[in-house]
């Protein structure tokens, strides 16, 4: 047994790792999850926590059932809890297989319902990904490559995302082989990590043993440099949330305060934008000219770049992400069934329904009649006022904070066959609840907000 082994991730677990925490191991079935499972099964005694392991089957390789069959026994023969998840990764996509089968898998992970998920990224995976990213012109992001422990984008399901515990990082794949071969361990082979059509494999099997022959110390080395360009990375952040105050408010960024930075300075800030909206980040040049496009456009322009499947839009002054979505057909209607908070996918939003008093929708009248939601067709006309003309939406629109392409989504609110209703408009009048009046106040928050 590798004491010192045992003793590192020891000590990762108690910089990270609280009693009763729920840890679930990713576990693929090859050399380093069977390890990393079985180092934490050694570990169990001295720290009480709630162990589990989870596998993500891609349906890649024609062994895959296989694997997972070798999973699940080998979570049976140590009494560890074993789930599993089936997942389709697109063949033909831009960011290429194994980035496609990285994605998929990530999803399923910020959906488990667990404190940390735990993976077997060792430090030659470290060393790979330094050297990939360098190759493929990353940032200082790019190049602090994986942290110790991070934090998965929130998932649909659970309020707070898994942390991802990485214990092996700093521990090179020769470590893990001679405890696994000492522990009589078993594993499954992954063919496709000896396909050096995929980039990562090109690196690890030609590359690195040649880089390895000249400087023998470079995995350590090259883990170093990962370390201080995540120092890096993180000034450069602190820098950005500092600039960012006053620029950013409720998902949208000034473009005067965007201006009047330094380029480098802009740059970040807006790589930070991004990054907040959970976006890929641009090439160098791609980044420079969304910068050039935002900046330059004229005051009443709307421009729209296209990134990362959204649209970066300019309107009054301010940037806003927005997705690209397709509209449901003219006659499209939805009807309300009472609920408070009423998730239309159609409309990529949530309308919100909230007790008032003296003011919003008489309650009376909106939960005596049928209710439902259509877009706009075209005529459509609210009187705001008892004593105010009925005017059309096309007009009181412009005067409101909602997007030119928010508007053409934005939900109608009908009441039979009578418009009620438009959020972020107003009240027909005829609907309004009066003073002292029980009255219901309708939101529309469209997703990402």
């Amino acid at each position: 047994m590798d004491v010192a082994l045992l003793e590192h991730v020891a000590a990762v677990l108690s910089r990270h790792v609280k009693v009763d925490d729920r840890l679930t191991v990713g576990l693929s079935g090859g050399l380093d999850s069977v390890v990393l499972l079985r180092v934490l099964y050694l570990l169990r005694d001295r720290f009480p926590l709630r162990l589990a392991a989870h596998h993500v089957n891609h349906q890649i390789s024609p062994h895959a059932a296989s694997w997972a069959e070798f999973c699940e026994g080998l979570c049976l023969e140590l009494a560890i809890p074993f789930t599993q998840t089936i997942v389709h990764v697109p063949r033909q996509t831009d960011m290429g297989l194994e980035a496609a089968a990285r994605t998929s898998r990530h999803r399923v992970f910020r959906e488990l319902d667990v404190d940390f998920i735990v993976l077997a990224h060792h430090q030659d995976d470290q060393a790979e990904t330094v050297l990939f990213r360098l190759l493929r012109g990353g940032g200082v992001k790019g190049l602090s490559a994986m942290g110790e422990s991070s934090i998965l984008p929130k998932g649909e399901y659970h309020a707070v995302s898994p942390q991802l515990l990485r214990p092996l990082l700093h521990i090179p794949r020769s470590t893990l082989i001679e405890f696994a071969r000492a522990e009589g361990l078993t594993w499954v082979e992954d063919e496709s990590n000896t396909d050096a059509r995929y980039t990562r494999n090109y690196i690890r099997s030609e590359l690195m043993p040649r880089i390895e022959a000249r400087f023998p110390a470079y995995r350590s080395v090259l883990d170093r440099c990962a370390a201080q360009f995540a120092e890096a990375e993180q000034l450069l952040d602190t820098l950005a949330s500092m600039d960012a105050i006053g620029a950013i408010k409720a998902g949208r960024m000034s473009i005067s305060a965007l201006a009047a930075l330094d380029e480098p300075r802009a740059k970040n800030l807006l790589r930070y934008f991004l990054a907040q909206h959970h976006l890929k980040m641009p090439s160098h040049d791609r980044l420079q000219e969304i910068l050039r496009q935002i900046v330059t456009a004229r005051e009443d322009a709307m421009a729209c770049v296209m990134h990362d499947g959204i649209e970066l839009r300019r309107f009054r002054g301010a940037l806003y992400v927005a997705p690209q979505l397709s509209l449901p057909s003219s006659d499209w209607r939805s009807k309300w069934d009472g609920q408070w908070h009423w998730l239309i996918p159609e409309l990529n939003g949530t309308m919100v329904f909230q007790d008032v008093s003296g003011t919003g929708i008489k309650k009376s009248v909106l939960l005596q009649n049928d209710v439902h939601v259509r877009l706009r067709s075209g005529g459509e006309k609210l009187r705001l006022g008892p004593h105010r003309p009925r005017r059309t939406l096309r007009n009181l629109l412009p005067a409101t904070d909602i997007p030119p392409w928010d508007r053409e989504r934005l939900p109608l609110l009908y009441i039979g066959d009578e418009l009620a209703c438009v959020p972020g408009v107003g009240i027909d009048a005829e609907f309004q609840a009066q003073p002292g009046e029980e009255g219901i106040a309708v939101t529309w928050v469209p997703a990402g907000k």
